[in-house]
Parts: C-alpha cells; structure tokens; sequence
C-alpha cells in the first residue's frame, strides 16, 4: 500500500511540473500504468450537505473541486487506479481546511477534534476505516492503511492513533503533533461546515469510494456518524460506489450506502432511480443528507433534501468537470 501511495504522489507531483525532464518522467512513468481496457472512467467528489445559503464559501468550494476534477480526469484517462484519485483526492481536500475533514475538522464539545473516514474497493470489497482520531493528520490515508496493511476494517480512538503512529512513523506517513488537536485558533473560522467525499471508475473497471469527516458540530466526545461505517456513508462494489454527508445516525440505521446498492444488484433499479428514491425514503424517515454515485458504466447521480449539496463531476461520458452547489 505505501509503495502504491508512495508512486500516486510521485505521479501528482509531475503532473503539475512544466520541465522537459519532468515531462519525460511522467510518460515514462504512465507507460507502466496497466489499467487501460476500458473506455468509461468517472470522478465524482463532494464537499457536505448544507443546511444555510453562504455563496461566498461555497464558491471557493466548488473552486477547489474543479481543480480536483481537471486533476483527476487526466490521472484516471491516463490509467490511474479509482483507489489512488480517491486516495489523492480527500487527502487534498483533508489538507485545504475548507471542508469539515482534516485540517479543517469542527471540535467536539470538550474543544477537540476527532476524525473519522473510511474508505472502499469495489472489485474486491476490501474497506478500511477510522474513528476519532485526533493525531493522524490524513485520516483517509489511516483507513487505507488499515484496508491494505491489515486484516481488520475499523480502528477506533486512541488505540488508533497510537496504533497508527507506531506503524507509520517510520514510512513518512505524517502524523500531527497534540497542538494540532487543539482549538484554541478556530474561533476566527466558519461555521460548521461540510463531511467530504469522492467516489471513481478506473479504466479496469474498477470502482472506488471513500469519506472523511471531523464529525458533526459540536459533538458529544466519542460520537460516531456514519463517514467511517461501510455500508451507512461509504460503500463500492463491481456495480456502484456511494459517498454520503448528512446527519449520520439516521445513514446508519437504515444503512443508506448499502440500501443504495442492494437497490440496484438485487431490484434491478437504474442509477438515477436508486439515487433518488434512497434519499426520497431517508426524507420520509425524518432524516437529512445526501449521496453522490458512479456506476459502472461510468454514470454518475446525487441526491439530497437540504439546502445545498456541494458536488462536482467529471468522466468519459461529461468531458467538462461541472462543480454544483444547488439542485441540478
């Protein structure tokens, strides 16, 4: 897993370099890429829910995953794996402070942050997740640490952070200093803001998903909502991959993820139907919240019943990357 993300960042990097040298690395390195069969491949990434009209933040959102999508359309046409965009993708938006997620994660009611994400592979149905950490700086990197490097799917609080900063201490893989935890500078930040999310189809076919969240505002310590549950705010499999924001215990109850996809493999529902109708039923159950999806033709739909959902596309079948804050 390391090594894998170890060659994505390297990757990243000479797509953003303008040298010749660097330009010939990067057709050296894309030239041992082997995920090229297919022809449908899609990115489809979400910043939260909203529940007030605030354009200005929402503009520098969308602006942030535009750039992500104009990034991620090359990564996947050029044969990058769904699991690496993912990976990229939230860590981005982990580091940027502009999401709920990372950097920029709401502290509980005793003044601190705990994170959770999770993420997912479809082909194989291999998933990892954390919750409550408070140390690791890429909480999406932690559960794809704990999908590819053990045999468990979710760590959970101080454990993890301890478990975490023994194992990756040594492998660059950053974890942040207890100052970092503090929140004592976030009175000069935006309110509650919102849980982030992406999910991908690779040139192979292979589709991924993946959640980061600090939580709801103004938590109960040791809440947990459903950003590191598979099944409730993330799940993929070889037909559709979902990615949720919105108010996680009701996602939980009626495993909103999963209830999407079971929509779809067992019922024979086309995307846009299975999209809608979930979240039609989150709403008839008192639940608020969104979903965005890809299936494996490369498809994408959202859903959502509050006041905004912010929200970009990009893929073979919309070759323009679109970034939405309202209804289509």
């Amino acid at each position: 897993m390391l090594r894998s993300f170890f060659i994505t960042i390297f990757f990243w990097s000479l797509l953003l370099a303008n040298s010749q040298t660097q330009a010939k690395e990067l057709e050296n390195y894309l030239q041992t890429l082997t995920c090229k069969a297919g022809e449908n491949f899609a990115l489809h990434i979400h910043g939260g829910v909203t529940y007030r009209n605030r354009p200005k933040r929402d503009e520098i959102r969308k602006a942030f995953i535009r750039d992500l999508l104009i990034r991620g359309k090359i990564a996947l046409e050029q044969g990058v794996s769904a699991l690496d965009v993912i990976s990229f993708t939230l860590t981005s938006m982990e580091n940027s402070g502009e999401f709920n997620a990372g950097s920029g994660s709401i502290p509980n009611q005793a003044g601190y942050r705990e994170m959770d994400a999770s993420i997912m592979a479809g082909h194989n149905l291999k998933a990892g997740a954390v919750a409550s950490v408070q140390y690791v700086k890429n909480p999406i990197q932690a559960a794809r640490y704990v999908m590819e490097e053990t045999k468990n799917v979710l760590f959970v609080g101080a454990s993890a952070d301890e478990f975490l900063k023994n194992k990756l201490a040594n492998a660059d893989f950053p974890t942040l200093p207890p100052s970092y935890a503090s929140t004592e500078d976030l009175s000069v930040k935006s309110p509650p803001h919102g849980t982030i999310g992406a999910v991908a189809l690779d040139l192979c076919g292979h589709i991924a998903a993946g959640t980061s969240t600090g939580g709801f505002g103004s938590k109960i310590p040791g809440r947990v909502g459903d950003s590191p549950i598979i099944g409730a705010g993330t799940y993929a499999n070889e037909e559709v991959g979902i990615s949720a924001s919105g108010h996680g215990e009701y996602f939980i109850r009626y495993a909103i993820a999963y209830d999407l996809s079971a929509r779809i493999r067992y019922r024979g529902d086309e995307l846009n139907q299975a999209t809608q109708d979930t979240i039609r039923d989150l709403t008839n159950a008192g639940g608020t919240g969104g979903v965005i999806t890809v299936n494996k033709d490369g498809s994408i739909a959202s859903a959502f019943n509050t006041s905004g959902f912010i929200r970009g596309y990009v893929g073979s079948k919309y070759p323009e990357p679109t970034t939405i804050s309202g209804m289509n």
